[in-house]
């Protein structure tokens, strides 16, 4: 390990204090086995790593892809630690899963959200771009929809609304009293 290593944007481990995680900003330190500091790094990588960049990208017309493959990105990765449980193998399901609870989905929107995996997700992370059938648009009124055997999606909109639900849910991840949620999490945390 080098002498310091970032775990996220603003947080540290040392080589010469390996039990200890030091935010660069303050330089207060925190126990690098307890939940609560999981959980801020957790909240740290994504939003400084990967949803910052991406807000920062909306004000660009022509980021939309990109500005679509980071908030894509996120949506199997919350589901992994919600449910406590690795997505490999099962990784259709979990991004499915996902998909339904950020946007309030149904099992009535199986078959489109089954190609907004084949189409959207697995073009963007295997072909570079999306697939045939899925057209970004940030003037679009909803971040997602279905009409006619074609998805639509507003790339700034879907973004923002990967971020308000990653945040609830490390909302819900910082209060004690959500022992189940936190069990989870530190199940993939610590794997």
């Amino acid at each position: 390990m080098a002498p310091n290593t970032a775990i996220s944007l603003n947080f540290k481990i040392y080589s010469d204090r390996p039990n200890v995680v030091i935010d660069n900003r303050t330089e207060k330190k925190y126990r690098k086995d307890d939940i609560n500091t999981g959980i801020l790094v957790y909240e740290d990588r994504v939003n400084g790593w990967f949803l910052e960049y991406g807000r920062m990208l909306q004000a660009h017309h022509d980021a939309g892809f990109v500005v679509l493959q980071i908030a894509v990105a996120q949506i199997e990765g919350i589901e992994q630690y919600r449910r406590g449980e690795s997505s490999d193998n099962k990784s259709k399901y979990f991004f499915s899963a996902g998909l339904k609870r950020i946007f309030s989905l149904t099992a009535a929107d199986d078959t489109w959200i089954e190609d907004f995996y084949k189409f959207c997700r697995c073009g963007l992370f295997h072909d570079g771009m999306t697939r045939k059938r899925v057209f970004i648009e940030n003037r679009l009124p909803l971040p997602l929809e279905h009409k006619n055997d074609q998805i639509f999606v507003s790339p700034n909109k879907f973004l923002d609304a990967v971020s308000v639900y990653f945040s609830k849910y490390v909302g819900e991840l910082k209060d004690p009293r959500n022992i189940d949620l936190r069990d989870k999490f530190k199940r993939i945390w610590d794997s």
